[in-house]
């Protein structure tokens, strides 16, 4: 027993100590075999939540414009990232022919950049397990531990997304229309695109909205449970007065964020057009509760009280 005690713990080393040796400097993101290692723990639990990939992604950087050179030479290499304070560490010498900026994930197609650099921490798990989707058509440079991606650096190749968002701003609908069809058509996947596509679909014509729940559908089964895609989906459902499947959307968004304020919101309104006043108030106290100075709350609760 002694014996068996004494070499169990050595033995138990093995594996960690050949994943340290293969995969330094992130031999933090092991995960035991129980799991399935880092490839099975993917999209269930964090990965490089210290940013240590954003060093690699730097270095790609700095190498790949050394090697085919900036994308304008009029102007800074543009670099965008979620965590900015290592990378703007990585760039600090670099400041005349670099620029840092903060972008999300979620919004990263609307930013005019060059390259940009993210850890995978903070992307939706649901987004990350999809084989379809994840990694983007971009990602120039994939830093990988157990075969699976934990940070990746995003080469711009189209800008029609951005192009897009700057029209949809400025409310020219038929040239945002072109550029994130555009988008689209580089990248089906782009959720920014399809997004503002869907939006301007949804004030069209019912065989306008036909298509925009068509592109609805295709994004929840690449992504699914994408709050974006589910709050789309509730809004074609109530163009279409179908207010039963939009309630039924409204609740599985309110199943995975208990308190978004707006999902609850717009529950207790889809309740009020059934006459459902009772369910409509349980909702309208959850709001409340969550946010008491939201006024519009209130205001719909004492209507539902009067009826």
């Amino acid at each position: 027993m002694k014996i068996a005690l004494t070499v169990l713990p050595v033995v138990l080393l093995f594996d960690p100590l050949i994943f340290t040796i293969k995969n330094h400097p992130y031999e933090y993101t092991y995960f035991n075999r129980f799991v399935g290692g880092t490839k099975g723990a993917y999209g269930n639990y964090e990965m490089d939540y210290y940013d240590h990939t954003t060093r690699e992604a730097a270095e790609w950087i700095l190498a790949d414009v050394a090697k085919n050179g900036a994308p304008d030479n009029t102007r800074k290499t543009r670099i965008v990232a979620w965590h900015l304070s290592s990378v703007n560490y990585f760039f600090r010498n670099d400041t005349a022919r670099f620029s840092v900026d903060f972008v999300r994930w979620n919004e990263r197609g609307f930013s005019d950049w060059d390259y940009a650099i993210f850890p995978v921490t903070g992307i939706e798990p649901s987004l990350l397990r999809s084989k379809a989707a994840f990694p983007p058509k971009n990602a120039a440079c994939q830093i990988k531990v157990d075969g699976v991606p934990i940070g990746l650096v995003l080469k711009r190749e189209d800008r029609s997304t951005y192009y897009g968002h700057i029209a949809f701003q400025q409310r020219n609908l038929d040239e945002a229309w072109t550029q994130f069809k555009k988008a689209f058509e580089y990248d089906a996947y782009d959720e920014q695109a399809l997004y503002n596509l869907i939006q301007i679909l949804a004030t069209g014509k019912p065989e306008d909205i036909d298509f925009a729940m068509k592109l609805t559908n295709f994004w929840l089964d690449f992504h699914k449970n994408n709050i974006g895609a589910l709050y789309m989906l509730r809004m074609l459902y109530l163009s279409k007065g179908d207010s039963a499947n939009a309630l039924s959307v409204a609740k599985t968004i309110t199943e995975l964020n208990p308190r978004l304020i707006e999902s609850l919101w717009l529950t207790a309104n889809v309740y009020v057009e059934q006459n459902n006043f009772k369910s409509a108030e349980e909702i309208l106290n959850k709001i409340i509760t969550l946010q008491p100075d939201y006024k519009a709350a209130y205001e719909l609760l004492e209507y539902c009280q009067q009826r």
